[in-house]
This record gives structure tokens, C-alpha cells and sequence, in this order.
């Protein structure tokens, strides 16, 4: 949709107009410029110094959890388990959620004191993004890590925004969950679509999804590789572009690797490496294929004679 608004205008106009166009509701609104999610009180001026500036618009379709915790005197009041299936719209395979909540925070050197804590448990090697409401406060956070299935906001709130009673009533929003799926390997091929999983949602900077892959090579032996993408590019990445890390574990030798995101051109590499590729729409289909040992070496001394 394209329209025409003041520069004095706010993100929040700019929602309200595209509700108005195209009947999508503010709450399930997201709107992207580059990597970057725009707040609804940012000025269209402080984004783009000309007349013209396009956005993308991420369509959220909700999930809501209702809980009310009680036994307010106890250090850590825990939620029913949720289950996302993967019929739901946020879903791409079943997740399980649950809300932890500390009315007297979180152990931690972080926790200020006279804060309230909430964490957020999830499935390993999952991605959630999801909002957490209780006492009228929000707040927003998209999960990455690998490793930590148990995180969360150590101050989430003053406890005097809550009311004065035994029994709160919080709110799990979520946005997106999925799992990151494990890369399928076929002979010296490998696939390791991430499309799904990734939702097309803007990735900060430096943001990495790991996972090994082990293939044979055209001499039948085994290659043990470690493979990083980075949906936000590379800290060295140029503007735009996703990442791939290469980091050759075992059996990799002398060989070189063809590799291509989301049908890109293909890129050819040796040993450790990190290749950048144009970010699309929808990214994350990624391929690597082991290159025959003979042909890796042609290469090598052609090069070396240049």
C-alpha cells in the first residue's frame, strides 16, 4: 500500500492509516525498515531525510495465554504448561510455554530492588517472540538462544503498579514460535531450510542459529562441519545481507564447498569462512555442497596462477 502522510507523522499514523486501508488491527501490525522494528512513537522525519520511505509490514497473528497467579507469598509462582500446535499460525511445530513469576524478583546482581520478575520457559532451540502483560504494563522480547530455554525480564516492573491484592491476572502474547530444525544431509549435499522457523521477522545484527551437519565427501569420507547463519548479517556483513559461517570440524581437508542462500548466486569457499548473501523477503533456505577433492585442488593451483 503506498499513501501520503505529513513527515511530522508517526509510526503509530502510519498504522492507523493501514487499518483504515487495509483493515488490519494496530495490535497485529509490524512494521520493519531494514532490520529494525519501528516504535509507534518514532517521527517518519527521524527515519528518512526524503519524501519517500517504505517500510515492510509484518502481519502478527496472536496466540493469548490467561493466567491467574496466586499464593503471593511464595518466592516463584509457576503457569500451567501451554501447548502450541503446529496447526496454530505462529507455530511450525509444537512448542510448550510456560510463565514464571517472582512478586519478589528474581535471585540475581541484576534484580533492582522493589522489582518484580517473569521469565519465560520454552522449548531448546526454539525462537519465541512474545509480549507479557500483567497491571497494564507490557513488555516485548524476541528469544533466540540456543542454550538458554529459561529467560526473561529480572526487572519487569515496579511492584507498585500492582494492585493490591493476593491473585494477579498476567497474559502470555505470542507472536511466533518455532524450533529451529537440524540440517538435512544427503550424500556431500546439505539443506538446512530455516524459513519457517525464522518467520521473516527482522534479526538484529550478529544474531547467530547454530547446528553441525556431517556428509560424505565424493572419496566416501566423513565431513564434520559447523554451520552459522546469521539473519541479521555478520557484524562485517554489508547492509542487507544475511550471513553464513563455515567452520570445517573434521575431514574437510583441502576440499572447497559451494554454497547459496535463498538461490543466490552460488559462492565457492575453503577451510573456515564467512559468506554474506542478499537479504530477501523470505530467507533462510540454505545449501552447501562438498566439492571433489580433485576438482578443489584445479582450482587452488589456478588460482595460485593468477
Amino acid at each position: 500500500a503506498e499513501f501520503v502522510l505529513p513527515r511530522c507523522s508517526t509510526v503509530h499514523d502510519v498504522k492507523m492509516r493501514l487499518r483504515d486501508k487495509e483493515g488490519i488491527p494496530i495490535r497485529k501490525q509490524q512494521l520493519v525498515n531494514g532490520c529494525d522494528i519501528l516504535p509507534e512513537t518514532v517521527c517518519l522525519a527521524e527515519l528518512c531525510s526524503t519524501d519517500f520511505l517504505e517500510v515492510r509490514l509484518v502481519r502478527k497473528e496472536a496466540i493469548n495465554f490467561h493466567w491467574q497467579a496466586t499464593s503471593m507469598n511464595a518466592d516463584r509462582i509457576s503457569s500451567p504448561e501451554w501447548c502450541l500446535d503446529s496447526s496454530e499460525a505462529v507455530s511450525s511445530r509444537r512448542c510448550a510455554l510456560s510463565l514464571h513469576y517472582y512478586p519478589a524478583g528474581f535471585e540475581s546482581k541484576m534484580h533492582k530492588a522493589g522489582h518484580f520478575s517473569i521469565m519465560v520457559q520454552r522449548p531448546k532451540n526454539s525462537i519465541l517472540r512474545a509480549r507479557v502483560h500483567i497491571a497494564g504494563v507490557m513488555r516485548e522480547r524476541l528469544f533466540t538462544s540456543a542454550h538458554g530455554c529459561f529467560e526473561g525480564w529480572i526487572n519487569f516492573a515496579s511492584r507498585e503498579v500492582l494492585p493490591n491484592c493476593e491473585t494477579q491476572q498476567l497474559c502470555l502474547e505470542v507472536l511466533h514460535c518455532s524450533i529451529i530444525p537440524s540440517p538435512i544431509c544427503e550424500g556431500s549435499h546439505v539443506s538446512w531450510d530455516l524459513r519457517d522457523a525464522l518467520g521473516r521477522m527482522p534479526y538484529a545484527m550478529g544474531v547467530p542459529f547454530v547446528e553441525e551437519a556431517r556428509v560424505q565427501s565424493h572419496e566416501s569420507s566423513a565431513v564434520h562441519l559447523r554451520l552459522t547463519f546469521f539473519p541479521g548479517g555478520h557484524t562485517a556483513a554489508p547492509k542487507n545481507h544475511v550471513s553464513l559461517w563455515v567452520f570445517p570440524l573434521q575431514g574437510l581437508e583441502d576440499r572447497s564447498y559451494v554454497c547459496s542462500v535463498d538461490g543466490s548466486r552460488s559462492q565457492r569457499a575453503s577451510g573456515e569462512a564467512v559468506l554474506h548473501f542478499p537479504r530477501i523477503e523470505v530467507f533462510g533456505e540454505i545449501t552447501l555442497s562438498i566439492c571433489p577433492l580433485s576438482i578443489s585442488i584445479s582450482k587452488e593451483k589456478a588460482a595460485d596462477e593468477e
